[in-house]
């Protein structure tokens, strides 16, 4: 009778979506915590078997910056000093303190193609058993770095089928993390044989980890294929090591950041510092605490999609248990955005063909937060595929539906082109055609289409505290719109980024150019541009630059004119890109009254004139019964279309 009362309970628990977990577990290609919340990795590499003594230093700056994991070297002994268990147990500990998941390997046995060696790294983790699974909320056994270096895929799943139960065999109860063949660069012994080495887990509870340099990711579709293939063998997958730079040779660093956000995917930055032997860009920091930013570190930490965008501390550290699907997120900094993903998919618009009708009764319809959606919220369309050709560019067509019985089809956006494959539309709620565009996305949502872009994510952003949403009604306020997010590392006086003039638009000397930016210590900055009668103009020489921002006002006329011409053009050093916004006057700038008729709006209507709409973004031309910003020199004014 007790046996079939457990039972009962078990199966409670099982069919009400408990989980009760005495360490980390998987679940498909999920990683899951104790509290039985999704964990995704966010994190650093850590060299402490030849930087011993340093950890206090490193594990604490890691926190700092925004970690929720970080991998740590250890030796068995046959290449450095051998970890302890002491040793062990403090590194725990400092990781614990500092609300960090801790992922072990043994670093011996790197490159090797040798059973031995394996077999040598195993019998370390066997020995320290009792002090894993004492912690295996916290920590997880990367079995070897790197071990069989052969690019083949047989060689290396016949090592881990039997190492893999003999740590289980054991008594080993942790979360199991497997690097691939090929010195953790060749993912397709994982798609060949990943079933089998899985298999061989008796506890059913294995990581698969790539590294990801420029072997496996030279390339933007090489990222996303390794990615998707790794995850169709239907396992967890880490990007265990990458660097922005490797060897010399570029890694699309960028991408793995990107693409590892849209899929849950966890990925750890090699390393913290102290590279050598032809890898000294792969240094995150000019030593072991976070004060010398290297660009390894600025990109991977500070950029889009990097560490602090969307690290997440593991539940496990919530008193209260944290919170379902998540974890326990880290609070937003002040002005910091955050994103619900409302639609994933493939649409593709061809030739303004293909449609995303996005409503109530739709698959994908997020009831919730559509009707959540408030002023100063943003909808962000993710494209692939956006064409950047100035004859047949990227564009795209939004649209909503009036609140009527007929479901009017109201153009919010009309062939507007897509830069760097992403859109950005902002609630302003406004009236058009009777209603508030806010009153009919909420209610209706909307439909986008388009031309030469496949569509595959559209997001809602909620503005964090402290930002401009670029729908700020106030006086004086300004209408902020995103140019680019280049992420460009301005390192040295060589590297040399240009602003384009296409996506800059025609520029008024009431505008400014904003640079986002992160600095390392005496950063400079030089800003040029050229016109038709120059080739090289220095409008900005030498200057210092720090802070997150840089401002350039189009106050001066040969500025103005060379921005209008051809773009603008950033020299300098030790400093990093990482958007490019256009600001310009809001309604400050604008007459209060609203404008009906043409002749009192102050513009000449047979002379050039620039079209803007409500929310800031330039347009081609007008559709009537929509409100309007025009300009015509120092003429800025409110206009209704007729």
């Amino acid at each position: 009778m007790k046996k079939i009362f457990s039972l009962l309970l078990l199966l409670m628990a099982v069919f009400s979506g408990a989980v009760a977990a005495d360490g980390f577990y998987t679940s498909g290609t999920k990683l899951m915590d104790s509290n039985g919340n999704e964990f995704i990795m966010r994190g650093c590499n850590f060299s402490w078997a030849w930087q011993r003594g340093n950890e206090y230093t490193v594990i604490p700056a890691a926190k700092r910056i925004g970690c929720n994991a970080i991998r740590i070297q250890l030796s068995t002994g046959r290449k450095w000093q051998k970890c302890s268990a002491s040793d062990l147990e403090r590194l725990i500990k400092l990781c614990e303190d500092n609300k960090l998941v801790a992922v072990f390997n043994t670093h011996d046995e790197t490159g090797s193609n040798d059973y031995s060696d394996l077999e040598n790294a195993a019998n370390f983790w066997i020995e320290m058993k009792d002090i894993l699974n004492a912690h295996r909320k916290t920590v997880l056994v990367n079995i070897s770095n790197e071990w069989y270096g052969q690019w083949d895929s047989y060689g290396w799943a016949e090592g881990y089928k039997k190492v893999i139960p003999k740590l289980r065999n054991a008594g080993i109860l942790n979360t199991l993390v497997v690097d691939c063949a090929g010195w953790g660069q060749y993912p397709k012994s994982i798609f060949d044989r990943g079933r089998e080495v899985a298999a061989a887990d008796s506890k059913g509870n294995l990581v698969f980890s790539m590294h990801f340099y420029q072997d496996a990711a030279g390339s933007d579709s090489q990222v996303r294929s390794n990615i998707d293939k790794a995850l169709n063998v239907g396992c967890p997958v880490l990007i265990g090591e990458f660097a922005y730079e490797h060897q010399g040779h570029p890694v699309a660093w960028q991408t793995i950041l990107d693409y590892t956000k849209e899929k849950n995917v966890g990925y750890l930055v090699w390393s913290w510092t102290g590279n050598g032997g032809g890898v000294e860009a792969c240094d995150m920091f000019g030593g072991y605490d976070d004060s010398v930013w290297k660009p390894n570190g600025t990109n991977t930490v500070k950029g889009r999609n990097g560490i602090q965008q969307t690290s997440r501390e593991c539940s496990i550290f919530d008193p209260n248990g944290g919170n379902q699907g998540g974890g326990d997120p880290t609070p937003n900094p002040p002005g910091q955005d955050e994103s619900t993903v409302l639609w994933e998919g493939s649409v593709d618009f061809g030739a303004w063909k293909g449609m995303l009708e996005y409503k109530p009764g739709s698959a994908q319809w997020k009831s919730q937060q559509m009707g959540a959606l408030k002023k100063g919220d943003k909808l962000v369309f993710s494209f692939t595929g956006a064409a950047s050709d100035e004859k047949a560019p990227g564009q795209i067509q939004l649209a909503t539906f009036g609140l009527d019985s007929q479901w009017t089809w109201t153009v919010l956006v009309d062939a507007d082109n897509i830069y760097n494959n992403e859109y950005t539309y902002t609630i302003s709620g406004e009236e058009t055609d009777g209603y508030t565009d806010l009153a009919m996305i909420s209610a209706h949502g909307f439909a986008v289409k388009g031309q030469n872009a496949t569509l595959v994510k559209v997001e809602r952003v909620v503005a964090g505290n402290g930002g401009n949403t670029g729908g700020d009604d106030t006086p004086g306020g300004e209408n902020e719109t995103t140019v680019d997010t280049p992420q460009f590392n301005v390192s040295t006086w060589e590297a040399m980024y240009h602003l384009e003039k296409s996506r800059l638009g025609s520029l008024t000397s009431a505008d400014k150019v904003r640079l986002y930016v992160s600095c390392n210590d005496g950063a400079e900055i030089q800003i040029a541009y050229k016109t038709a009668s120059s080739d090289w103009t220095q409008h900005v020489d030498y200057a210092p630059i720090s802070g997150s921002t840089y401002d350039l006002a189009m106050t001066d006329a040969g500025l103005l004119e060379g921005a209008n011409y051809d773009g603008l053009y950033f020299k300098g050093h030790d400093y990093t890109i990482q958007k490019v916004s256009v600001i310009r006057p809001g309604q400050s700038g604008v007459d209060e009254t609203v404008v009906h008729e043409s002749h009192r709006a102050g513009i000449d209507f047979d002379e050039p004139y620039e079209i803007y709409g409500i929310d800031g973004r330039q347009v081609r031309e007008m559709v009537a019964g929509r409100l309007y910003i025009l300009r015509q020199g120092e003429t800025v004014v409110k206009h209704i279309a007729r």
